[in-house]
Protein backbone atom coordinates (compact mmCIF):
# COMPACT_ATOMS: atom_id res chain seq x y z
CA UNK A 1 0.00 0.00 0.00
CA UNK A 2 1.59 3.62 -1.40
CA UNK A 3 0.99 6.26 1.69
CA UNK A 4 0.93 9.59 0.45
CA UNK A 5 0.36 11.96 3.57
CA UNK A 6 -0.67 11.66 6.86
CA UNK A 7 -3.37 10.16 8.37
CA UNK A 8 -6.10 12.02 10.37
CA UNK A 9 -4.90 10.81 13.92
CA UNK A 10 -1.09 11.96 12.71
CA UNK A 11 -2.76 15.65 11.78
CA UNK A 12 -4.55 15.60 15.51
CA UNK A 13 -1.73 14.66 17.13
CA UNK A 14 0.62 17.44 15.49
CA UNK A 15 -2.09 19.65 16.52
CA UNK A 16 -2.88 19.05 19.70
CA UNK A 17 1.44 18.93 20.39
CA UNK A 18 1.30 22.58 18.82
CA UNK A 19 -1.53 23.74 21.48
CA UNK A 20 0.78 22.89 24.14
CA UNK A 21 3.63 24.18 23.30
CA UNK A 22 2.01 27.40 22.52
CA UNK A 23 0.16 27.29 25.50
CA UNK A 24 3.13 26.98 27.43
CA UNK A 25 4.97 29.72 25.48
CA UNK A 26 1.72 32.24 26.21
CA UNK A 27 1.72 31.59 29.91
CA UNK A 28 5.95 32.31 30.43
CA UNK A 29 5.67 35.26 28.18
CA UNK A 30 2.74 36.94 29.86
CA UNK A 31 4.83 36.18 33.06
CA UNK A 32 7.70 38.10 31.68
CA UNK A 33 5.25 40.82 31.01
CA UNK A 34 3.97 40.87 34.08
CA UNK A 35 7.47 40.53 35.87
CA UNK A 36 8.80 43.69 33.62
CA UNK A 37 5.82 45.73 34.40
CA UNK A 38 5.81 45.09 38.51
CA UNK A 39 9.65 46.33 38.04
CA UNK A 40 8.82 49.27 36.00
CA UNK A 41 6.82 50.32 38.47
CA UNK A 42 8.88 49.59 41.47
CA UNK A 43 11.43 51.52 39.65
CA UNK A 44 8.77 54.40 39.18
CA UNK A 45 7.93 54.50 42.87
CA UNK A 46 12.17 54.36 43.77
CA UNK A 47 12.78 57.64 42.04
CA UNK A 48 9.83 59.22 43.53
CA UNK A 49 10.66 58.40 47.38
CA UNK A 50 14.72 59.39 46.09
CA UNK A 51 12.77 62.57 44.99
CA UNK A 52 11.25 63.42 47.90
CA UNK A 53 14.11 62.16 50.25
CA UNK A 54 16.02 64.72 48.30
CA UNK A 55 13.65 67.52 48.41
CA UNK A 56 12.63 66.93 51.85
CA UNK A 57 16.53 66.82 52.96
CA UNK A 58 17.02 70.17 51.09
CA UNK A 59 13.77 71.67 52.68
CA UNK A 60 13.49 70.52 55.75
CA UNK A 61 12.93 74.12 58.01
CA UNK A 62 9.02 74.01 55.44
CA UNK A 63 8.17 70.55 56.91
CA UNK A 64 7.66 71.56 60.48
CA UNK A 65 5.43 68.46 60.87
CA UNK A 66 8.48 66.18 61.17
CA UNK A 67 10.50 68.14 63.92
CA UNK A 68 8.84 65.42 66.13
CA UNK A 69 6.50 62.04 65.42
CA UNK A 70 4.88 63.35 62.74
CA UNK A 71 3.41 62.56 58.72
CA UNK A 72 3.68 64.83 55.85
CA UNK A 73 2.17 64.29 52.71
CA UNK A 74 4.11 65.20 49.31
CA UNK A 75 2.01 64.58 45.31
CA UNK A 76 4.95 63.30 43.14
CA UNK A 77 3.63 66.68 40.96
CA UNK A 78 5.24 69.14 43.65
CA UNK A 79 8.55 67.06 43.04
CA UNK A 80 7.55 68.18 39.42
CA UNK A 81 7.16 71.60 40.17
CA UNK A 82 10.21 72.43 42.87
CA UNK A 83 12.60 70.35 40.20
CA UNK A 84 12.74 67.13 41.61
CA UNK A 85 11.28 65.15 39.37
CA UNK A 86 11.59 65.17 35.68
CA UNK A 87 8.54 65.80 34.04
CA UNK A 88 8.76 63.27 31.62
CA UNK A 89 8.82 60.50 34.32
CA UNK A 90 7.62 57.00 32.83
CA UNK A 91 4.65 56.36 34.85
CA UNK A 92 3.29 52.69 34.60
CA UNK A 93 0.80 53.59 37.87
CA UNK A 94 -1.74 55.20 35.29
CA UNK A 95 -2.52 57.49 37.99
CA UNK A 96 -1.76 61.07 37.64
CA UNK A 97 0.93 62.69 39.09
CA UNK A 98 -1.41 64.79 41.45
CA UNK A 99 -2.83 61.35 42.54
CA UNK A 100 0.42 59.64 43.21
CA UNK A 101 1.93 60.99 46.80
CA UNK A 102 4.57 60.17 49.21
CA UNK A 103 4.17 59.61 53.07
CA UNK A 104 6.96 60.80 55.04
CA UNK A 105 6.36 59.99 58.54
CA UNK A 106 8.70 60.62 61.30
CA UNK A 107 9.42 57.24 63.58
CA UNK A 108 9.69 57.35 66.82
CA UNK A 109 13.68 56.42 66.46
CA UNK A 110 13.78 59.43 64.63
CA UNK A 111 14.16 57.86 61.45
CA UNK A 112 12.12 59.73 58.20
CA UNK A 113 10.21 56.36 56.09
CA UNK A 114 8.51 56.97 52.53
CA UNK A 115 5.62 55.30 51.19
CA UNK A 116 3.74 55.54 48.09
CA UNK A 117 0.15 55.99 47.72
CA UNK A 118 -2.28 56.30 45.44
CA UNK A 119 -5.58 58.54 46.09
CA UNK A 120 -8.44 57.99 43.58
Amino acid sequence: MNRNGFTLVELIAIIIIIAIVSLLSFTSLTNMLKDSNDKELSTFEESVKTAAKVYVETNIADFPGLNTTGTVKLTASTLVEKGYLKPNINNPSGYELTKVQVVITKEADKTLSYSIVYKS
